[in-house]
C-alpha cells in the first residue's frame, strides 16, 4: 500500500493532541492543592503537634492542631512523612486525603519496650516507678577526662560529686547519691557488668549505659549493701552486621589550676619584722637587708626563690586513644576495645637525670565481648577486661612535695650554692623543695586488673513456658599491685656558708651524696563470684509481668594480706528478687527484695530481709485523658528497707581480742607491769545499718515529650549506725577508749529533692537542640549519737549536719589592753594582746575553752548541687555546654599551718599573701581585717577552728564544652568511610566562686592539693 503524505499529516496530528492530553493531565496530577487531614490514634483521639511535611523538602511542612487537623500545600502524587515521638512514622501520598482524610498512626513498641538498666536486670522505661536516673553515653565522651566519675559530675540529679586531685592517675571524683547519711562510708556501690569494680578504670568508648539507683525499691536487691545507693554501668556488646571498627584519638593540653601566692623576700622580711615588733621584739632585718631581698643585688645571702614556680611547670599534656571492633553474625557477636591514655604531670623535667622527674600515668585498657549462640535456646557470653594502671612518680610524693615547698621561706636558701649544686639545710625533716622533687629518686608502681565474666543464658520458652530465661553468670577478678622504690642522693646535701680567708667557699654538708636504695612491695585480692538468675517475661493481652529471682555467693581474698585475720576469705551470700506488674504501662506495681548477709557478723546476725515496694500510675495513657499537650503524667512512690554494712569497723567486730602490748598499773608504789591486756571488747549482737526511704515522684511530658520534667522528694531514717561508747562510759569504770566496743546506736535523717527539666527538638530544617538541667538538695541531721548525759544542748550533735565540726564564734579582734581585760577569760593563750581573736562565751560562764564551741550548719559535702547545659546540631556541626555547681558546704583554712599562721615555726616558712594582706595591724582602720595579726612565735589562740577561718562556699563552673563537625557522607563515601567527626572540648574552663583563694573543691585547708586542671582537647573519630 502505497504511503500518502496526508496520512503522515494525521497520524502526526493524532500525537501531538494525544502528548498534549497528557501533558494536561500530568500537569494537573502535579499541581499543588490544600491537602486538609486529620491525624489520630488507635483509639481514634486527635493527635495534636504531629510533624507533616513532604518527603525530601522539610521546609515545606506544618504540625497538626489541638484537634489533630493539618492544613498542607502539596501535589496529589507528592509523599507526605507523618511522624510523632512515641508513633510509627507514615509515608503517604497527598492524595490519600482526598479519599480518607483521616490517618491512624500506630504506636512504636519499640519506644514503649525502652529498657533502663536495673539492680539486676533491666525494665521497660514507661513501668520504671523506683527512683532511677540515666546519662547518656554521648553527655559524658564531651569531657576530655581519664577517669568516669569525673565526666558525671552534675550530670544526675541526687549525684553529689567532689574532686580533691587533679593529680594523673590520682583524679577520681569522689560520688556520693543523695549526700550523707552516716558518719562511716557514704559512697554508693559501682556495679560493672554485675559486678562491684572500679568504674575509673574504664575507658568511655567500652561504655553501653549508666544508670544511678537512688530509692529502697531499686536499691532493695542488693540488701546489705543497698543503703548509699547503686551506679551500674554495662560494657558493650556486638549486634549483628558487618565489622565496624572505629578509631577516636585525642590531644589535650592541661593547664594547673589555682596555686598558692606567696610573698617574696622583701616582704616576708618586712612582715616578719612587724611580726617581731608585735610580739616586743627588735626587727631582725635591716632596711638594707631588705632592699637586698628586692633587688637580688647579693642572690646567695640574699636570696629570693619561688618554690612553687621552681617545682611546677604552666601547662602539660594528655593523650587517649581507643580503637574497637564490633559486629556480628546470627551465630557470634562480638566486640572488642583496646585503650590508651597517657597523663604527663605539672613537675619540672630535670635533664640532668637520667630518670623522668615527672609524674606520668599510663593507663592500657583491653574489653572484649562475645555472645555466642550454642542452640537456638541457648546463648554463652564470655567478657574478658585487662586494664593495667603504671605511674611513674619522683620519690617523694605530692602531698610532701606540697608541704615542702610551703614550710621553706622564701629566702631560706638559694636553689643553688656558687659551685652549681643544689643549696639545701635539713629542717623539719624536709630539704631544697626542688632537690627534693628531682633530685632524690623515683618510684615506679604497676596495678593490674583482670575481669573475667562467664554466662550461660538459656531460654525455656519452650521447655517450661513462654516468658521463662534462666542466666548463670560466673565472675573472676584478679586485681594486684606492684611497686618498687629507687632511692637516691645524686648530689651531698648541703649549704653554703661564705668564704674563707683564701676566698675558698665554705660548705655545711647535712647529707653526704650515697648509693642508690632500692625497695619493693606487692598485693594481690583475688574475688569469685556466682550468680543464677531466673527471669520471667510475659504479657497476657494489656497485663504485663516482669520477675526475677536469684541466688549470689562471692568470696573475696587477700593473698598478701599482713596477718592471719586479714588474710581469711571475705564471703558473701544471698538471694534477691523482684517482681514488676503493670496492666497497659497504666498502673504499675513492684516489690523487691534482697535477702543476704555477711560472714563478718556474728552467726544468727549475718543475714537480714531487705523488701521495698513502689506504685505507680501513667495518668496520661488513660483513654480518657483529653490534654493532649501533656503527653506523660506519670505519679509513683516507694517505700522500703536496706541496708550498708560498710561500717569501719574492724574484722569480726563481734569477737574480743586480747594482746602482749598492755599493762596494768598497780602495787603501793603504784608500779606499771607489762603483760596481756584485754585489747577490744566484741559485741556479738553488731550488725550492719538499716535504712528506711520514702520516695515520692512525679515525670512530666508535654508536646510528645518535647519538654520532660521530673520531680522526686525523698526523705530517709537511717538506724544502727557504729557508735563507741567513749562518751558515756566514765574513766573509772577501767576501761580505755580503745577497748570499748561499738554499738549500733547511732541514728541520722536525711531529706530532699531532685528535679530535671529537658527541653529538645528536632526541626523541619533538621535543626537539633537539646537544653537539659537538673537540681538537687539535701540535707543531713544526727538525730543520736553518744555523748555524755550531761551535755548542754549547744554542744550536742543532734540535729546537726552528718560530720559537721565544731568551732568556737569569733567576735572579731580585740582592739585593746582594755578590750581583753574586760573579756572573759580565754584559756588558750596567757598572753593575748590587740590584734588576737577574741571568742563567743557560749555557756556564760566567764571562761571561754573548748565547751564554747558549737556545730557549724554544714558540713564539707554540698547540701544544694546542681547542673545545666545545651547540645545544638545542624547538618554536621554540633555543639554542647554543660555548667555545674555547688552550695551549702563549708571549707575550713588550716588555722594550725605555717603559711596561713605566719612564724608559725619562727622564721622558716612561706607566708600566702592572701593571709597577709588581709592581717590586722596596729595604728591601722582594721575594720576591713579578716585574720589576726601576726606573731613571731606560735599562737595557740589564733590557731583554733573557730568561725573565723571557716567559709560556707558555693561555686558554678563551666565544666565542659565540645564543638564538632562530622564530614558528609558524599564525602567519606568517596574515601569509603563510614563517618569521619572532628572535635575541639575542654573540661574545668571558667570558675565563679566566693573563695578565690584555692580550688573550691580541695580539701585540705592550705592549698596542699594537687590542682583541678583545664584541659583543652582536640581530637578525630574515625568510623571504617
Amino acid at each position: 500500500m502505497r504511503f500518502k503524505p496526508i496520512q503522515l499529516i494525521r497520524f502526526l496530528s493524532a500525537l501531538f493532541v494525544l502528548i498534549w492530553a497528557c501533558t494536561l493531565t500530568g500537569a494537573a496530577q502535579n499541581r499543588r492543592q490544600q491537602v486538609v487531614g486529620t491525624i489520630v490514634d488507635k483509639s481514634g483521639e486527635p493527635l495534636p503537634g504531629v510533624a507533616v511535611y513532604v518527603k525530601n523538602q522539610s521546609s515545606r511542612g506544618t504540625t497538626t492542631n489541638i484537634d489533630g487537623q493539618f492544613v498542607l500545600s502539596a501535589a496529589p502524587n507528592e509523599i507526605l512523612v507523618i511522624s510523632a515521638v512515641s508513633f510509627l512514622t507514615k509515608e503517604v501520598p497527598a492524595g490519600t486525603f482526598k479519599d480518607s482524610p483521616v490517618l491512624t498512626l500506630e504506636d512504636d513498641q519499640q519506644a514503649l519496650e525502652e529498657a533502663v538498666v536495673v539492680g539486676y536486670g533491666t525494665q521497660k522505661k514507661v513501668s520504671v516507678v523506683g527512683a532511677v536516673s540515666t546519662v547518656s553515653v554521648a553527655e559524658v565522651k564531651a569531657a576530655p577526662v581519664a577517669s568516669v566519675s569525673q565526666a558525671l559530675v552534675g550530670k544526675v540529679p541526687g549525684l553529689v560529686a567532689r574532686q580533691f586531685s587533679g593529680e594523673p592517675g590520682q583524679d577520681q571524683a569522689q560520688l556520693y547519691i543523695r549526700g550523707l547519711a552516716t558518719w562511716g562510708d557514704n559512697t554508693p556501690i559501682i556495679i560493672v557488668d554485675g559486678v562491684e569494680r572500679d568504674l575509673n578504670t574504664l575507658n568511655m568508648p567500652e561504655i553501653e549505659s549508666i544508670s544511678f539507683l537512688k530509692d529502697a525499691t531499686a536499691t532493695a536487691v542488693y540488701g546489705i549493701r543497698g543503703a548509699n545507693g547503686v551506679i551500674i554501668i554495662t560494657t558493650r556488646h556486638g549486634k549483628r552486621g558487618a565489622p565496624k571498627v572505629t578509631l577516636r584519638s585525642e590531644f589535650a593540653v592541661r593547664t594547673g589550676g589555682r596555686f598558692p601566692d606567696f610573698l617574696n623576700s622583701g616582704e616576708w622580711a618586712e612582715l616578719y619584722n612587724e611580726a617581731r615588733m608585735n610580739d616586743g621584739y627588735e626587727p631582725r632585718y635591716s632596711s638594707e637587708e631588705i632592699l637586698k631581698y628586692y633587688d637580688q643585688s647579693d642572690p646567695y645571702n640574699y636570696p629570693y626563690v619561688d618554690w612553687i614556680g621552681e617545682i611546677f611547670k604552666k601547662t602539660t599534656t594528655q593523650t587517649v586513644h581507643n580503637l574497637n571492633i564490633t559486629g556480628g553474625t546470627d551465630k557470634v557477636n562480638y566486640f572488642v576495645n583496646f585503650g590508651f591514655t597517657d597523663q604527663m604531670g605539672l613537675y619540672n623535667t630535670d635533664k640532668r637525670f637520667e630518670y623522668n622527674t615527672n609524674i606520668d600515668a599510663r593507663r592500657y585498657n583491653l574489653r572484649s565481648n562475645i555472645d555466642v549462640k550454642l542452640a537456638e535456646s541457648l546463648t554463652a557470653e564470655v567478657g574478658l577486661g585487662y586494664i593495667s594502671q603504671e605511674q611513674i612518680h619522683p620519690m617523694a610524693w605530692t602531698e610532701r612535695t606540697f608541704l615542702t615547698a610551703f614550710n621553706y621561706a622564701p629566702n631560706k636558701i638559694p636553689m643553688y650554692n656558687p659551685d652549681g649544686s643544689f643549696a639545701s639545710e635539713y629542717f623539719n625533716g624536709y630539704v631544697n623543695p626542688y632537690m627534693q622533687m628531682s633530685n632524690l629518686g623515683y618510684k615506679t608502681t604497676v596495678n593490674a586488673n583482670f575481669q573475667g565474666t562467664f554466662a550461660l543464658k538459656w531460654d525455656l520458652s519452650n521447655l517450661v513456658t513462654k516468658g521463662l530465661t534462666w542466666n548463670n553468670t560466673f565472675t573472676f577478678d584478679l586485681v594486684s599491685m606492684a611497686s618498687n622504690d629507687r632511692q637516691k642522693v645524686n648530689d651531698d646535701i648541703k649549704s653554703f656558708q661564705g668564704y674563707d680567708r683564701t676566698g675558698e667557699e665554705v660548705y655545711k654538708t647535712w647529707v653526704e651524696k650515697f648509693p642508690e636504695g632500692f625497695s619493693a612491695a606487692g598485693t594481690l585480692n583475688r574475688a569469685l563470684r556466682l550468680y543464677s538468675q531466673l527471669n520471667y517475661n510475659r504479657s497476657f493481652g494489656l497485663h504485663n509481668l516482669n520477675a526475677m529471682l536469684m541466688y549470689n555467693m562471692g568470696s573475696t581474698l587477700n593473698v598478701t594480706a599482713g596477718s592471719g585475720v586479714a588474710a581469711l576469705p571475705y564471703h558473701t551470700m544471698g538471694i534477691s528478687g523482684r517482681a514488676v506488674y503493670d496492666y497497659d504501662a497504666r498502673y504499675i506495681a513492684e516489690f523487691s527484695f534482697g535477702y543476704n548477709g555477711s560472714e563478718n557478723f556474728a552467726p544468727g546476725h549475718r543475714f537480714g530481709f531487705f523488701p521495698g515496694v513502689a506504685l505507680g500510675w501513667n495518668i496520661a495513657r488513660e483513654p480518657y485523658w483529653k490534654v493532649h499537650q501533656i503527653s506523660t503524667l506519670k505519679i509513683r512512690g516507694s517505700y522500703g528497707v536496706v541496708g550498708n554494712d560498710r561500717t569501719g569497723s574492724t574484722r569480726f567486730p563481734y569477737l574480743s581480742t586480747t594482746g602482749s602490748d598492755g599493762g596494768i598499773t598497780m602495787g603501793q608504789n603504784m608500779s606499771y607491769y607489762s603483760g596481756y591486756t584485754e585489747q577490744t571488747i566484741g559485741d556479738e549482737n553488731i550488725s550492719w545499718e538499716k535504712s528506711r526511704k520514702l520516695n515520692v515522684g512525679l515525670e512530666y511530658g508535654m508536646f510528645e515529650d518535647k519538654v520532660l520534667l521530673g520531680v522526686d522528694v525523698f526523705q530517709e531514717k537511717r538506724d544502727g549506725l557504729l557508735v563507741q561508747r567513749s562518751s558515756s562510759v566514765p574513766m573509772l569504770s577501767g576501761f580505755t577508749t580503745s577497748q570499748l566496743p561499738y554499738l549500733n546506736l547511732g541514728k541520722t535523717s536525711n531529706m530532699g529533692i531532685d528535679t530535671q527539666l529537658e527541653i529538645k527538638n528536632t526541626t523541619r530544617s533538621g535543626f537539633f537542640y537539646s537544653l537539659k538541667g537538673n537540681v538537687s538538695w539535701s540535707r543531713s541531721r544526727v538525730i543520736f549519737r553518744d555523748e555524755p548525759a550531761n551535755q548542754p544542748d549547744y554542744r550536742s550533735q543532734r540535729g546537726h549536719s552528718i560530720n559537721a565540726a565544731a568551732v568556737l564564734i569569733a567576735e572579731g579582734f580585740f582592739e585593746s589592753e582594755e578590750d581583753i581585760a574586760t573579756w572573759p577569760r580565754q584559756t588558750y593563750s596567757s598572753n593575748l594582746k590587740p590584734g588576737d581573736i577574741k571568742y563567743r562565751d557560749v555557756n556564760g560562764d566567764g571562761i571561754i575553752n573548748s565547751n564554747d564551741a558549737v556545730y557549724l550548719k554544714h558540713c564539707l559535702i554540698p547540701e544544694l548541687n546542681y547542673g545545666f547545659g545545651f547540645t545544638i546540631g545542624y547538618k554536621g556541626f554540633d555543639a554542647s555546654a554543660f555548667f555545674v555547681g555547688c552550695g551549702n558546704y563549708v571549707y575550713s583554712f588550716a588555722a594550725s599551718q605555717p603559711s596561713i599562721a605566719a612564724f608559725l615555726w619562727g622564721p622558716e616558712a612561706q607566708v600566702q599573701r592572701h593571709f597577709a594582706e588581709n592581717r590586722w595591724r596596729y595604728g591601722a582602720d582594721n575594720s576591713n581585717a579578716l585574720f589576726p595579726r601576726v606573731s613571731s612565735t606560735e599562737n595557740t589562740n589564733n590557731e583554733q577552728l573557730s568561725t573565723l577561718w571557716v567559709r560556707t562556699v558555693h561555686y558554678l563552673r563551666l565544666k565542659n564544652a565540645e564543638i564538632g563537625y562530622t564530614l558528609p557522607s558524599r564525602l567519606t563515601d568517596k574515601i569509603r568511610l563510614s563517618s569521619v567527626r572532628f572535635f575541639v572540648n575542654g573540661i574545668n574552663l571558667l570558675l565563679w566562686d566566693n573563695l578565690k583563694l584555692y580550688d573550691p573543691e580541695s580539701a585540705s585547708g592550705y592549698g596542699v592539693d594537687y590542682p583541678n586542671q583545664t584541659t583543652i582537647n582536640g581530637g578525630v573519630e574515625i568510623t571504617f
